[in-house]
């Protein structure tokens, strides 16, 4: 068992630096080592200085963790026989595609993909939320400053920040509704 865990231990680690180069990050600069603590009924595995496996004892089966030391059933990745079955490079173990490609080149960009141009209904919408999305923001801040200076107890100032968040709030909705009009085709 000490063996398949040491091999597991390896595994991981060597998959934590392939994820890392695969990303484009310096491995030196980031704690991937693997090390094993062993327990009574479980091995916890640990990367860098944080927990993420567990290794039943009896069974070789391995599992997530909830918590430091407390197993998660729910996230099992094979047992120690089947290590090689899985790309342990992320944050979690995943099995490996069919054709036993690593998951970085399995998700890796085509280097000749052109982005597409957003059509003008697209740029529409983009714009529109845009602008509500900036109008909520206003809507916010004037409730903020409202409520601070309700507690200064400057009613007449506070009065207008209210009025003028109302004011925003009743903007937002008519621009909603202009977007659902377009959406309909109406406009």
């Amino acid at each position: 068992m000490k063996e398949k865990l040491e091999a597991f231990r390896a595994k991981v680690e060597a998959d934590q630096i392939a994820g890392l180069k695969a990303q484009g990050y310096n491995p030196a600069h980031h704690d991937h080592r693997t090390r094993v603590v062993m327990g009574r009924k479980y091995a916890k595995v640990d990367v860098g200085t944080s927990g993420k496996y567990m290794v039943d004892l009896a069974t070789g089966e391995i599992f997530g963790i909830k918590a430091y030391g407390v197993i998660h059933r729910g996230y099992c990745f094979g047992t120690l026989d089947t290590i090689d079955d899985f790309d342990w490079s992320g944050y979690r173990g995943v099995k490996k595609p069919a054709g036993g490609q690593t998951l970085p080149a399995a998700i890796a960009p085509a280097s000749s993909a052109k982005a597409k141009e957003p059509t003008e209904a697209e740029q529409f919408e983009n714009r529109i939320a845009e602008i509500v999305g900036d109008l909520e923001s206003r809507v916010r801040e004037a409730k903020v400053e409202s409520a601070r200076l309700r507690q200064a107890r400057k009613d007449e100032r506070s009065e207008y920040f209210m009025g003028h968040a109302a004011g925003l709030e009743i903007a937002a909705a008519k621009l909603e509704t202009l977007r659902e009009d377009y959406r309909k085709g109406e406009l």
